[in-house]
């Protein structure tokens, strides 16, 4: 009898002989499903779980109908939000696949890169519809170091596609590697773009200029901080140095090249527009396309990068904001952090899209979470509320009579009005918490609880509002107007 029968014991023999058989079983009914990391972005915005559960998803894309749709390595996943609540509720298109990576829409077809080909199939109403077919073969010879195949169409119309080396150093026998291959249709041999990409995971086209920029990694094995990964400005027919350089046009020394021929020299290769910190592994890239981020936020550049494997000490796991000027990178800053705490590891972001809404979302392939960043919009300042106590014609000593009006004023927190007069005067007194007012374009001043006040027909009130944003404010306002609604009357703000 096996050791694991004998623990149980004869009363749970039957029960303990499956979970012997099957331990998956066993540990999958045990093991929590995965936390959300905590997440820190930078003042004004603020991020949450969009979706959950959807572990190896990459790269994402928008279909025609605004929904982000995901590649989930054997599945393509889309996120429709029908509610709009911030909270997607995920739907399978495709299964069955063999390492789907990335996703493309165009004319009529949802595309999906695959390592060995890309495959296509209509897209009607927001639904696949028929059967799946290849659109392009791919080299995949195996083992192969580096599997993921990046897709998307062009400003030209073109189909992209990224395609990493078979190995850390070597030479590759297929020339379509460490290449973005570009093909004009369906069925079509494709042409090199551009060569000498380590692994072109991420790239896009900057919609203010139309130019293509990629991440690249670099190789292993050279040191914690060397190489450096890379964002190039991508042109057709340029080489950007892998394998027999690196960095900035470093030539490579390493023995795996030793009896390779050499025909390339350092003013053959292109450096890196922008390094990254080594063995950081960037993945996903894009422009904001959206515009909801702040005026600062939109022309920039974001890339998830992965985090290292291949250091003594972990890098990276963040999103990063490749601030850009004249159509150029010229720093990066912390977007997004938190899945990395110490050398305790929350989470990998692997691929960006921007939403129809203008949020930001990130996929992350380690724990299936897919995050959600949005700017915190300005909100309209709630409004006072009014309510009439007395509203009484009285006489005067010739016979006339004059209007009065006793009106209770409530400002929520953080209640503010818009530039005002009143037409007839007006004594105020302040029944509780704080009113910051100020008149005729005067700095304002604060009328606490059980201070009064006085406002003429001349009066402009540029600032009125509550002193607070977590207390209510209330104050009484008598009016004795010859008019017979003595109401305010609105002034248009001051010129800037």
């Amino acid at each position: 009898m096996s050791i694991a029968r004998v623990a149980c014991g004869a009363l749970a023999f039957a029960a303990c002989a499956f979970r012997a058989a099957h331990p998956a079983a066993q540990t999958a009914s045990t093991v929590p499903p995965p936390a959300p990391a905590s997440l820190t972005v930078p003042a004004g915005f603020s991020v949450s779980v969009f979706a959950s559960g959807l572990t190896g998803a990459r790269l994402m894309t928008l279909s025609p109908e605004g929904v982000v749709v995901v590649a989930r390595r054997a599945e393509v996943v889309a996120l429709p939000d029908a509610n709009r609540d911030g909270v997607a509720e995920p739907r399978v298109l495709l299964g069955g696949l063999a390492y789907a990576h990335s996703v493309a829409f165009r004319d009529g077809y949802l595309y999906v890169g695959t390592t060995a080909a890309v495959l296509r199939v209509k897209w009607t109403g927001g639904a696949v519809a028929g059967d799946v077919e290849t659109y392009v073969t791919l080299p995949a010879s195996t083992p192969a170091l580096h599997t993921s195949r990046s897709i998307a169409f062009g400003p030209d119309g073109r189909l992209y596609v990224g395609i990493g080396s078979s190995c850390n150093v070597c030479v590759e026998e297929d020339a379509r590697r460490t290449t973005i291959q570009v093909y004009d249709g369906p069925g079509s041999a494709g042409r090199t773009f551009a060569a000498g990409l380590h692994n072109a995971v991420g790239f896009d086209w900057d919609p203010a200029t139309g130019r293509l920029w990629s991440a690249d990694t670099g190789q292993e094995q050279l040191g914690d901080d060397y190489p450096p990964d890379e964002i190039n400005l991508v042109e057709e027919g340029r080489h950007y140095g892998f394998p027999f350089f690196h960095g900035r046009s470093v030539a490579s020394t390493v023995p795996e090249l030793k009896d390779a021929p050499r025909t390339l020299t350092t003013s053959d290769v292109v450096p890196p527009a922008f390094e990254l910190p080594a063995h950081a592994s960037p993945l996903g890239l894009t422009f904001y396309r959206g515009t909801q981020f702040p005026r600062d936020y939109r022309s920039s550049m974001y890339v998830a990068i992965h985090g290292s494997t291949q250091r003594s000490t972990k890098i990276g796991y963040s999103v990063a904001r490749i601030v850009m000027r004249a159509g150029r990178p010229v720093a990066s800053e912390d977007f997004v952090t938190g899945w990395l705490a110490g050398d305790a590891v929350s989470g990998r972001p692997a691929g960006l899209v921007t939403g129809a809404d203008g949020a930001l979302c990130i996929s992350d392939d380690n724990k299936g979470f897919i995050y959600r960043v949005a700017a915190r919009l300005p909100r309209p300042a709630p409004t006072a509320a009014v309510r009439s106590l007395l509203a009484e014609r009285l006489p005067r000593l010739n016979g006339a009579t004059i209007a009065t009006s006793l009106v209770e004023v409530t400002y929520p927190p953080g209640g503010t009005s818009s530039p005002h007069r009143h037409p007839c005067p007006v004594v105020g007194y302040v029944l509780e918490g704080a009113l910051r007012m100020g008149l005729n374009n005067q700095p304002p001043r604060i009328v606490q609880a059980g201070e009064s006040f006085y406002e003429s027909p001349d009066d402009v009130h540029s600032t009125s509002a509550n002193a607070s944003d977590t207390a209510p404010a209330r104050f009484l306002a008598f009016f004795t107007c010859d008019h017979d609604t003595p109401t305010s009357v609105p002034v248009p703000p001051p010129p800037k």
